[in-house]
């Protein structure tokens, strides 16, 4: 068994993660390997698409909840923080890499779920301690403003599952944080030390200062491009009202369509909690790599300071 620090706790794993730095902490989860699948009834809950054709559906069990990929298998996961792996048969070193990919995104996303923690889909930062995530469609520029913020000082949260403990002061967890990007960003972030990731067009960047702590949440941006037209600022955000902001943060959450019914009446007021104690900005940034540097300075400016102390609504 191998143990690893992630998402602020221990995994116990019978699999290494080369991705994952080892922990000599006291494991909150445990991923197994079983043989054969338990019998007895699984209701759908629902399905999403990780890639291609390629699917995941989401059943609820006495236990817990199965997440069933048409690619990697079946994973069992309860809220006490037990996680058994079913292969399907004849798996091989590819389909392992998946199944890791798979444990550190919807698996996890789902077992924080069933303990009442959300999850976002975002890249995430840590600016003087506070943290600061970045949600949106694929390709508005999440990876390249955390990775641009990170080269300017501030601490990588993660690069994808984003999980928020709830309470008065809502907190981020660390997740993996590794950053994946276009190689035209890391260009112009003049990125050192990046590596081939599986797809060619990106590079995988894994030195960058980490945060390995919650930090509280001090805001949440939606990030929306701003057209190229001179009378336009090159980047403002917009405080959202508490029911957009609550669409906002469900929209980019990580589990979406797996979670319908009653799942998803209890993430909906899970997800409103946060929205009335996080604000939630539409940030409206200028696709330029070249004035990447004014818009970090920019959000720096809004978070280096204490809350309430020269931010703007």
């Amino acid at each position: 068994m191998h143990s690893y620090r992630v998402f602020g706790g221990t995994l116990e794993s019978a699999f290494p993660f080369t991705e994952l730095q080892a922990s000599d902490q006291e494991n909150e989860w445990n991923l197994a390997v079983g043989h054969e699948p338990p019998v007895g009834p699984l209701e759908l809950v629902g399905e999403d698409i990780v890639f291609g054709e390629t699917k995941v559906r989401s059943y609820r069990t006495a236990e817990g909840i199965s997440l069933i990929y048409d690619d990697t298998g079946r994973f069992d996961i309860t809220a006490s923080g037990q996680i058994v792996w079913y292969a399907p048969d004849g798996a091989d070193d590819h389909l392992r890499e998946g199944m890791r990919a798979d444990v550190l995104g919807r698996v996890m996303a789902m077992l924080f779920h069933l303990q009442g923690v959300p999850s976002l889909h975002a890249s995430a930062v840590s600016i003087g301690g506070e943290g600061v995530s970045f949600m949106g469609p694929k390709g508005f520029g999440k990876s390249t403003i955390a990775a641009g913020l990170a080269r300017g000082g501030a601490r990588v949260l993660t690069d994808d599952t984003l999980p928020i403990v709830r309470g008065a002061a809502p907190r981020l967890r660390p997740g993996v944080t590794r950053i994946r990007l276009l190689r035209d960003s890391a260009t112009a972030i003049e990125l050192e030390g990046a590596h081939e990731g599986a797809d060619d067009r990106k590079l995988i960047a894994s030195h960058f200062e980490e945060e390995v702590t919650s930090v509280r949440f001090a805001a949440a941006y939606l990030l929306s491009p701003a057209p190229a037209d001179p009378s336009v600022p090159e980047i403002e955000r917009e405080l959202l009202p508490a029911p957009l902001a609550t669409m906002a943060l469900i929209e980019q959450s990580k589990l979406g369509s797996l979670l319908r019914g009653p799942e998803a009446t209890a993430h909906f007021h899970q997800m409103a909690d946060v929205a009335s104690r996080v604000p939630v900005y539409r940030l409206r940034i200028r696709r330029d790599l070249g004035r990447l540097d004014s818009a970090v300075e920019q959000l720096k400016g809004w978070h280096a300071s204490p809350p309430g102390v020269g931010s703007v609504p």
